[in-house]
């Protein structure tokens, strides 16, 4: 199965607040997602299956910018 969904991230270091999901809820940084689930058959699971693993694919590029900007990283680091 595959899903699609924003993740929103919030940083250890702290900055400012700039994206609110649907709950009204702020974030430092939102990007679309993909899940992928494989899922297995188990008659004791609900509907006769169980997700055996979950894959989150997202876009990584905004959160190190965020975190260039915030000074957990430096450009150089991302070199090396």
């Amino acid at each position: 199965m595959v899903g699609f969904a924003n993740v929103y991230v919030n940083l250890p270091v702290s900055g400012e607040k700039t994206k609110t999901d649907l709950t009204g809820r702020q974030w430092d940084i939102v990007v679309p997602g993909a899940f992928l689930f494989t899922c297995v058959k188990d008659p004791a699971g609900p509907k006769g299956f169980k997700v055996k693993s979950m894959t989150l694919y997202e876009d990584g590029v905004p959160v190190v910018g965020e975190m260039i900007k915030r000074g957990m990283v430096k450009p150089e680091d991302l070199s090396k």
